[in-house]
This record gives structure tokens, C-alpha cells and sequence, in this order.
């Protein structure tokens, strides 16, 4: 007989924890996807969010936006730029990328030479 309460106990348990971690907060609400721009798993989506809302309804965020764009000059970021060079989403105009896809050409032009 305990066996069935032990199950259902879990199932409430689990069923708990998903509806609690599921809802993070409203998807129409530009300070949710602001959170979330720290956040590298789910930065592209909450990026896309704030790109496809009203720009007045998308201000409060701003603040988060800056603050993103703020940290792509940490040391740590342009390290790994050189290292690892420039993917899809970055800016070409951003002055370490574009030096860096330089810099990426010219040894193709020279290896082939």
C-alpha cells in the first residue's frame, strides 16, 4: 500500500517543480527578457524578444542592453575574440572583429600565395 502514495508524492513533487521553474516571468514583458541577457543559454531568444517588441515597449530595457553591449570590451571577451575569432552574430563594424577577420583574410591571401 505505500507504494502508490510514495509515487504520488513524487509526481506532486515534480509536477510542482516544473509549473514553479516553468514561468519565469511574462513573455510580453521586456524587464523578462532584460534578465535574461546575462544569461548565454537563452541570450539569443531574449535578444530576438526585445528585437521583434514595440521600441516603447521595449525602453525599460535598455538599461540591460547597455550594460550587454558594456561587457563586450571586458579583457576577457576580446581575448576570446582573438582566440576563438568572430561568430555569426558579431558586428563587423566592432573594431576587434573587423581587425581580427583582416587579420584572418590576409593569412588566407598569404598561404595560398
Amino acid at each position: 500500500m505505500r507504494t502508490p502514495l510514495v509515487v504520488s508524492r513524487a509526481a506532486i513533487l515534480a509536477a510542482t517543480v516544473v509549473l514553479g521553474l516553468g514561468c519565469t516571468g511574462d513573455p510580453n514583458d521586456p524587464m523578462t527578457w532584460a534578465k535574461q541577457l546575462m544569461n548565454l543559454r537563452v541570450q539569443k531568444e531574449a535578444l530576438d524578444h526585445l528585437a521583434n517588441m514595440d521600441v516603447e515597449k521595449a525602453r525599460p530595457a535598455v538599461p540591460a542592453l547597455i550594460e550587454l553591449y558594456e561587457d563586450t570590451k571586458r579583457p576577457e571577451h576580446l581575448e576570446a575574440l582573438a582566440r576563438l575569432g568572430p561568430c555569426a552574430e558579431h558586428r563587423r563594424s566592432f573594431a576587434p572583429v573587423r581587425q581580427r577577420l583582416q587579420t584572418c583574410l590576409f593569412e588566407q591571401a598569404t598561404a595560398v600565395v
